[in-house]
């Protein structure tokens, strides 16, 4: 991801953040608590901010969770050398 991205991304947050709205929509999100419907709506949003927001809220699946639980394992036992 670009700087240029990084900053729109944050300011999307931002403004996402600053609205009631979006602030529970992707709370939920984030705790994944939102229907398969709700999720598929904000997914496939004509504002590619929206669309945007959700890849950034989104759950990790199980393999992106284990990937992380792996690298941190490895860089404990590397630091640990």
């Amino acid at each position: 991801m670009s700087d240029k991205l990084d900053r729109e991304a944050l300011r999307a947050i931002l403004v996402g953040v600053n609205d009631p709205m979006y602030d529970e929509v992707f709370n939920k999100l984030s705790h994944g608590e939102l229907t398969a419907r709700q999720e598929w709506e904000l997914r496939t949003h004509e504002d590619p901010k929206i669309r945007e927001l959700y890849d950034l809220f989104k759950p990790y699946d199980k393999e992106t969770r284990e990937s992380f639980w792996i690298a941190i394992q490895e860089a404990l036992e590397k630091k640990g050398q």
